[in-house]
C-alpha cells in the first residue's frame, strides 16, 4: 500500500571472512509461549542472497539459514518465510529479547540489500474463526438447561434464533440471543454492580488447548462481557471483556490465552480443572448501563493441533498432535502434548519417544485400542518419571490391526519450558 515501510538490510563483508553484519530487533523478554512460528516477509536486490535469522533468549541463541523455508532461496519478489520455533533449539520461547538477521562471508555472502517486512510470531492454522469448536450453541433455548438469572436491578430474555449471518456458518445456523435492560435510577443495591447471567451444563476437556475463543456481537448500550469457567469441584475462573457488548451489530471473534483467566471464585480447591469443566456462562455487567441486544456463537478454540494428517485408507486414519512445541513447567499452560488419533480397525498400538541420538525416552502407550478416536498425552517426563531436558524428540506410532494391516508414523516434537 502506498506510504508502507520496510527494513532495509544492506550489508558488506568482503574484507575479512570471519566478519558478520547484523540487523538486530529488539524484543523486550517477550514470552511467545504458544506461538508455532517465527514468520516474515523478504526479498533481494539481486537474489541468491545468503542470510541467517537468530533468536536470542538470555544467553542463548540460535542461528538458522533462511533459504531451506523458501522455494528457490532468497529472490528479487517478496516470499514468505515461516520458521518453526522448534528449530531455535537452544532459545527459551519464554523470553525472547532479540531477533537478528546475520549476514557473514563464511556462510556464502559477500554483499547486497536485503528488504523484510511484517516479522512476527504465529500460530499454524490461527483463523479469526474456531479451527475446534466445543459448542456450536445451537439447541433450541427450550431444549436445553441453560439457565438464567440477573440482579434485582436488571433483566434478561435469552432464546436461540436462527442466524446465517456468522462468517463461516451455515443457512441453518442457531445462536443464542440475551436481550437485556438495566435499570437507570432507584437501584435496589446501589453499591452493587447489576448482572445477567446465562449459564449452560458443558462437560468437556478443554486442557489440551492453551487459547479459548467466541464468535459474538450485540447492540444497544456498551457494557462489559465476561465468560466464566466452572469446573466440576466447583471453582470458577473467568475473562472479561470491558464495554464489549455493542459491536455495532458486526460479528467478532473474542480470543484470548487461557492463561489470562482469573480467579473468581472457590470451590473444593482454588485451581480450574481444565480437564473437567462442567459449566460454561456468558455474563452482562453494567457498564453504561441501559438496554441492548447481545448474541453469542460456538465457543471453541483457534488451535487445532499443530501437525495433522488424514487418510481414511491407511490404519491410522487420522492424526494430529496438540502443543507441540509444549512447555512441561508446571504453570499449566501447555504443560502437556496430546496425541489423537483415529485408528480404522481394533489395534496392537505402541506409542514411544525417542531421543535424535535414537534411544528410547519414553513407552507412552502399547497394548490394544478399539477403532476410533483414541488420545494420549505426554508430560514431558521419560522413563524415570524425571523431567527430560528442552529439545527435539521424534514420536513414532505404530498399529497393527486386526485386519493385518500395519501402519506407521514418525514425526518431531518440541520441548521448550
Amino acid at each position: 500500500t502506498a506510504g508502507r515501510q520496510i527494513m532495509e538490510f544492506t550489508f558488506d563483508v568482503t574484507t575479512n571472512t570471519s566478519n558478520a553484519q547484523y540487523l538486530v530487533l529488539q524484543v523486550p523478554n517477550r514470552n511467545f509461549e504458544g506461538y508455532t512460528h517465527l514468520a516474515f516477509k523478504v526479498r533481494g536486490n539481486s537474489g541468491g542472497e545468503v542470510l541467517k535469522v537468530k533468536l536470542e533468549s538470555g544467553g542463548n541463541q540460535t542461528e538458522v539459514f533462511i533459504s531451506p523455508f523458501l522455494a528457490g532461496g532468497i529472490t528479487t519478489s517478496y516470499q514468505d518465510v515461516k520458521i518453526p520455533l522448534s528449530t531455535f533449539t537452544a532459545v527459551n520461547i519464554s523470553t525472547i529479547s532479540a531477533v537478528t538477521f546475520v549476514a557473514a562471508n563464511n556462510i556464502g555472502t559477500t554483499s547486497g540489500t536485503i528488504q523484510i517486512d511484517d516479522v512476527g510470531f504465529t500460530r499454524e492454522n490461527e483463523s479469526s474463526q474456531a479451527a475446534r469448536v466445543f459448542d456450536e450453541l445451537d439447541d433450541d433455548y427450550s431444549r436445553t438447561a441453560w439457565d438464567t438469572s440477573a440482579h434485582s436491578d436488571a433483566s434478561a430474555t435469552v432464546e436461540a434464533v436462527s442466524d446465517s449471518g456468522v462468517p463461516g456458518a451455515s443457512a441453518n445456523n442457531r445462536v443464542y440471543k440475551i436481550d437485556y435492560t438495566f435499570k437507570t435510577s432507584n437501584l435496589s443495591y446501589p453499591l452493587e454492580i447489576p448482572y445477567i447471567i446465562v449459564e449452560k451444563p458443558f462437560y468437556l476437556s478443554i486442557a489440551p488447548y492453551s487459547k479459548l475463543n467466541f464468535i459474538y456481537k450485540g447492540v444497544g448500550s456498551s457494557n462489559h462481557v465476561e465468560l466464566k469457567l466452572q469446573d466440576s469441584d466447583d471453582t470458577i475462573w473467568y475473562r472479561k471483556f470491558l464495554e464489549a457488548s455493542n459491536t455495532g451489530g458486526e460479528w467478532k471473534t473474542a480470543t484470548f490465552p487461557v492463561d489470562q483467566l482469573t480467579f473468581f471464585s472457590k470451590g473444593t480447591d482454588a485451581e480450574l480443572n481444565m480437564r473437567k469443566i462442567k459449566k460454561l456462562y456468558f455474563a452482562i455487567s453494567k457498564s453504561t448501563g441501559g438496554a441492548g441486544a447481545f448474541t453469542v456463537d460456538s465457543f471453541g478454540s483457534p488451535e487445532g493441533g499443530d501437525f495433522s494428517t488424514s487418510d481414511p485408507s491407511r490404519l491410522i486414519a487420522s492424526f494430529k498432535v496438540i502443543n507441540n512445541p509444549f512447555s512441561p513447567n508446571g504453570d499449566k499452560v501447555k504443560d502437556e502434548a496430546f496425541f489423537v488419533y483415529t485408528l480404522g480397525s481394533q489395534s496392537k498400538v505402541n506409542l514411544r519417544i525417542y531421543g535424535l541420538d535414537g534411544i528410547e525416552r519414553k513407552i507412552l502407550f502399547s497394548g490394544d485400542q478399539s477403532a476410533g478416536e483414541q488420545s494420549v498425552s505426554w508430560d514431558g517426563t521419560d522413563s524415570n518419571s524425571d523431567l527430560i531436558e528442552n529439545g527435539i524428540y521424534l514420536y513414532r506410532l505404530e498399529a497393527e490391526g486386526v485386519d493385518n494391516r500395519k501402519d506407521l508414523l514418525v514425526q518431531v516434537i518440541a520441548v521448550l519450558k
